[in-house]
């Protein structure tokens, strides 16, 4: 039985991480910020994401033994360890509701639109719960499944796109002034900092100190396949129809038709698209148990494993009641929230780990 993850597990988890609420939001906010320019904004937005996953890999790579938080409280003292786990536990907790709170308005307004919300979110959250109730290495497994096959529908829904392309969409190329572009490229980095879960996964790899390199690899292939959704959305739709629209993605694998006997391929990718945010749910789930149980060190996990999920239930139907009370709290405040939780809280950690030295009766313990 697999004990750990592998290099190539956790790429892919950093990509389902990532990419399935991405492919949602990115397009059209990027768009209507950089116009045809976009494809530019995703690169900047990688290369500083790779800057980014530097910083996390350094992190990880002075961790090769235990868990995130206890080890914070070994080398940083018992006091900053549990604070961080503290404060980690509320973003993964807050992050997990928003995520959750996406998927059921999506499904309730374009697949399900007849099922109560109420229903969709019970669902959910019994398949994300048994999820991390199984640990972080069987959902990496799941998701060695699910990724592959959702890029090989990526890469045949991209072909039969490629009748409908119009190139000259891109042009006139670089338009649009720096700061335009720079502007855009904020939305998709915003995305790329959940790379940061990367401290609470690499103790479970089999090689930690490697971590740097699996966040490497899973921004670049995320912002690659971000940059070919974006460049075939700006080919296919124009600039100016996606900038209005809420998922131009869904839209444009929608107009997919091979003769009369082949429709809505859309369908297809949406029941892909449903077992990839079951994957991601399920990672930011379990990082935001796995801090509430390493921070306050709880041994007997399945009754708050049971509160977690109801507390999760409960919060997401009243923190949004409509869905324009969420789309109003992601336009002016989750940014500011993600650049906090992680940005700001893993450099604190990286400064106090260059100042503070080890202790050296606790690392001979």
């Amino acid at each position: 039985m697999q004990t750990k993850i592998t290099k190539l597990q956790g790429i892919l988890l950093m990509m389902s991480t990532i990419a399935p609420t991405a492919i949602l939001s990115v397009p059209s906010v990027v768009v209507q910020l950089s116009g045809q320019d976009a494809w530019a904004s995703i690169i900047i937005a990688m290369l500083v994401g790779i800057l980014f996953s530097l910083l996390i890999g350094s992190i990880c790579r002075q961790n090769t033994q235990t868990t995130f938080v206890e080890w914070l409280r070994e080398r940083l003292g018992s006091k900053v360890g549990t604070l961080i786990g503290i404060l980690l536990t509320y973003y993964y907790l807050i992050s997990v509701v928003i995520e959750m709170r996406e998927f059921v308005n999506f499904i309730g307004e374009n697949v399900l639109s007849r099922t109560p919300v109420y229903f969709l979110l019970i669902i959910t959250v019994v398949v994300v719960m048994f999820g991390v109730s199984k640990g972080i290495v069987n959902i990496a497994q799941i998701n060695v499944i699910v990724m592959p096959l959702s890029i090989v529908v990526f890469i045949v829904t991209g072909i039969l796109l490629m009748k409908d392309i119009h190139v000259e969409n891109l042009l006139p190329v670089w338009d649009h002034p720096l700061s335009k572009v720079v502007h855009g490229s904020i939305t998709p980095f915003t995305w790329l900092l959940q790379i940061s879960i990367l401290l609470l996964i690499a103790p479970f790899m089999n090689k930690p100190e490697e971590a740097g390199k699996v966040g490497i690899w899973g921004i670049v292939l995320t912002c690659i396949e971000l940059g070919i959704i974006v460049i075939a959305a700006i080919t296919i739709i124009g600039t100016k129809l996606i900038s209005i629209m809420s998922y131009p993605t869904f839209y444009m694998i929608g107009i997919i038709q091979i003769g009369s006997f082949l429709e809505r391929i859309d369908l297809l990718f949406i029941s892909i698209w449903i077992c990839m945010m079951y994957v991601k749910m399920s990672i930011v789930m379990f990082a935001t148990f796995h801090c509430f149980v390493e921070t306050f060190r709880i041994r007997n996990q399945q009754p708050f494993l049971i509160g977690f999920g109801l507390f999760t239930i409960f919060t997401t139907l009243y923190a949004w009641p409509k869905s324009v009370d969420l789309a109003y709290f992601s336009k002016t405040s989750l940014i500011p929230y993600a650049v906090t939780f992680n940005i700001l809280v893993p450099l604190v950690v990286w400064l106090l780990l260059r100042f503070i030295q080890p202790n050296p009766m606790k690392a001979g313990k």
